[in-house]
């Protein structure tokens, strides 16, 4: 039986309700993490005995008894990372090294990329961190599998060579179905009446009044929350002043005003806003999509998936390499600040959706032979085809893993909500406390300690040390 470990927020092979997932953040902070872990999963799952589990690494001490049990149970250590070399993720980055350096099984790393636009300026902080890191995995592994080009240049001005030390490979997730995508089913712009729209709060102006008017224009138009903390908020009908969660509510004060968050938006009152705990989920509710536009790159890329043209707005270079690399959709953020009465009917009739089959066959084969450089075993390796042995493993799971809105929900429904949400806040109250009463209890015998450490030098000081 194979065993695998893997950094995920949880095991795809888990099956958890909706409240488990958002009180505990098991989605990852937003739902693309959890679509990038499926189709790994999906893909490295060659049996039906597979067994892949899952550890986080923010804020963790691995210690040495975790690391021996690690070293012990399982055959591989699979990193999915996404855009891991940027400075907010240097402390993380660090402790993912230091246990890849401990590790005595092969640790292979999938889909890691930059952040910043200005590489050389931006970056430098980085160097070091991604030197420590790239060295520590080429150890265990032949080599690193990245997103595209901009990451691969910043890996070449650090020293390492392209198709020896990395490989660009660009998202997993475009692989779920090997090497076939579903056809775009592009129909006359008149004819759309359902559309799915993806943001984030840190957007120029412009490019939110393009998804807003989109909104209005198109009545049976959702919008998707992408974050963990978007979600929380939908889920339990609260605004980001009631319910503030560090950076994200942060940023979210960043936001237009028309920026669907919060009980009062008429977006989140009228039921239009929808999110997803599972894939499956997800993916079924964007087939009865017609077109998908938005600025989120895995809320661009699971509309694809389901059959559906999609069109990204690129916000930053962490998308612009993979759509790029992809050949998905897309115009840059600046072009709608350029021209701000751009329309998404413009947008859509203009483009050639097809494109996005365009050298996926040739990309896929680049990613089985990641696969098998790093002699990780595969379903596409294998010829694995039709039902593999992860469908058959998720086959039973809730297909129900839908987040509506608090105000579209019956009065039962708020209630146990309601309900839910307290008793998690009691649990995690109860939890804090014991820490706090442990913490005391340590320092308390630690100040003893120290205490009669002193009197005992004071005795001696004063009467001399007993013979």
């Amino acid at each position: 039986m194979k065993r695998i470990l893997m950094r995920a927020a949880k095991s795809p092979l888990e099956d958890l309700s909706v409240e488990e997932i958002l009180h505990y953040d098991k989605m990852g902070t937003n739902p693309g993490n959890m679509l990038f872990a499926h189709s790994v999963c999906r893909a490295v799952m060659t049996d039906d005995d597979t067994q892949i589990d899952a550890i986080e690494t923010y804020n963790v001490e691995f210690t040495d008894e975790m690391v021996k049990e690690y070293n012990k149970k399982y055959d591989l250590f699979i990193i999915p990372l996404a855009n891991a070399f940027r400075y907010q993720f240097i402390s993380e980055l660090d402790n993912i090294t230091n246990l890849v350096k401990r590790l005595k099984i092969p640790c292979i790393v999938i889909g890691c990329g930059i952040q910043g636009e200005k590489t050389k300026k931006d970056l430098t902080p980085m160097h070091e961190a991604v030197k420590r890191f790239m060295n520590a995995v080429l150890k265990k592994s032949s080599c690193i599998g990245i997103r595209g080009e901009y990451t691969a240049r910043f890996l070449e001005n650090l020293g390492y060579v392209r198709d020896k030390d990395f490989m660009v490979i660009g998202c997993p997730s475009m692989f779920l179905y090997g090497e076939n995508l579903p056809v775009p089913n592009k129909i006359p712009f008149y004819e759309i009446e359902r559309v799915s729209i993806t943001a984030r709060f840190v957007l120029w102006w412009s490019t939110h009044n393009l998804f807003r008017v989109t909104a209005e224009s198109i009545k049976d138009s959702y919008f998707l929350p992408q974050t963990t903390y978007e979600l929380r908020l939908l889920w339990l009908g609260l605004n980001s002043e009631t319910y503030p969660s560090g950076y994200a509510s942060m940023f979210a004060a960043d936001a237009p005003e028309f920026y669907p968050i919060g009980r009062e938006h008429d977006i989140i009152k009228n039921g239009r806003a929808i999110g997803f705990t599972n894939v499956y989920s997800w993916l079924e509710f964007l087939k009865t999509r017609q077109f998908a536009l938005g600025s989120r790159i895995h809320g661009t890329i699971a509309p694809i998936l389901a059959g559906v043209p999609a069109f990204v707005i690129v916000p930053d270079l962490r998308v612009r390499e993979l759509v790029e690399y992809h050949n998905i959709p897309h115009i840059s953020m600046e072009y709608i600040s350029e021209h701000p009465q751009t329309t998404a009917r413009e947008l859509y009739e203009k483009t050639d959706f097809n494109q996005i089959l365009d050298g996926h066959k040739e990309r896929f084969e680049k990613y089985v032979e990641f696969f098998e450089r790093n002699n990780v075993d595969n379903i596409f390796s294998r010829k694995i085809t039709g039902e593999a042995p992860f469908d058959r493993a998720t086959a039973h799971f809730n297909r129900n893993g839908v987040i509506t809105s608090f105000w579209s929900a019956s009065p039962e429904e708020q209630e146990r909500r309601i309900n839910s949400y307290a008793q998690f806040l009691m649990n995690e109250s109860k939890k804090e406390t014991e820490k706090i009463k442990d913490k005391y209890e340590k320092r308390e015998r630690s100040i003893k300690f120290i205490v009669e450490r002193l009197l005992y030098l004071i005795k001696i000081r004063l009467f001399g040390e007993k013979k």
